[in-house]
């Protein structure tokens, strides 16, 4: 004899209109492409302060098998699973930086990537850069001669003008041209600010690094992340003006949450 429970349950008919179950979608960060990802990176946890070189693509002077160069925008991408950062990491060099984890981030310590006077942060660029002040002759003459300050680098914005004594007579320089408005354009670091006037070797400031970090699960920030321009040179004595400051550069953050 059979018994119900032998019978093989009812087939149950699908119900019109309900979702399909949506398909497992790949984590495919901004600016990282297919052929660089990779899979399998160990989680990491920064118990002391480190620094990383997008050049050389070592931290603390140690080559990582995680950490790659890529040559479609000459970034370079640092691979982890979960990541937790507990102490300063400063970042430098002339590509951008991109951190790409498969777990969460939580940065409860600063992440440096700006520029130090003249020092570029890391993918700082030169396009945008602000124009020179002018250095003349003042109009009272006598050899008197007067300068006006240099131009901010420009950005995702455009950068101030730089100063003069006399602007209708000396004009200060112009800032530079504005690029990278949307997180979509090539990842970029901020530009560099315009000389002085005065010829005495009054360097802009350099601009700030390039720096996304990409979770697919999510970044938890309690810290900051520093991408800001670098200061430009004095002007010196009587009025001659000082070089312009390096325009900030860009922070990408990417994760379901934030």
């Amino acid at each position: 004899m059979r018994s119900a429970d032998d019978d093989p349950p009812p087939a149950t008919a699908p119900t019109i209109g309900d979702p399909a179950p949506a398909p497992a979608v790949a984590f495919a960060p901004l600016h990282v492409t297919a052929t660089t990802l990779r899979r399998g990176a160990p989680d990491r946890v920064i118990g002391q302060a480190i620094e990383i070189d997008t050049d050389a693509l070592t931290i603390n002077g140690a080559t990582d098998d995680s950490f790659v160069a890529q040559a479609d925008g000459d970034v370079a991408v640092l691979f982890t699973g979960a990541l937790t950062v507990k102490q300063a990491v400063a970042i430098h060099g002339a590509r951008p930086f991109i951190l790409v984890a498969s777990g969460r981030v939580a940065i409860d310590a600063p992440i440096d990537a700006s520029a130090h006077g003249g020092a570029p942060g890391p993918g700082a660029v030169t396009t945008g850069a602000g124009l020179a002040g002018m250095s003349i002759f003042g109009p009272a003459g006598g050899g008197t001669r007067e300068s006006s300050g240099g131009g901010g680098g420009s950005h995702g914005t455009r950068g101030g003008a730089g100063g003069s004594r006399e602007p209708s007579f000396i004009p200060g320089g112009a800032p530079g041209a504005v690029y990278g408005a949307s997180p979509s354009d090539p990842l970029a670091g901020g530009s560099p600010g315009g000389s002085g006037g005065f010829d005495l070797g009054q360097s802009g400031g350099a601009g700030g690094g390039a720096i996304q970090i990409s979770s697919a699960v999510a970044i938890d920030v309690a810290a900051p992340i520093l991408v800001g321009g670098g200061g430009g040179a004095g002007g010196g004595f009587t009025a001659n003006g000082g070089a312009g400051g390096g325009a900030g550069g860009e922070i990408v953050l990417e994760a379901p949450a934030i």
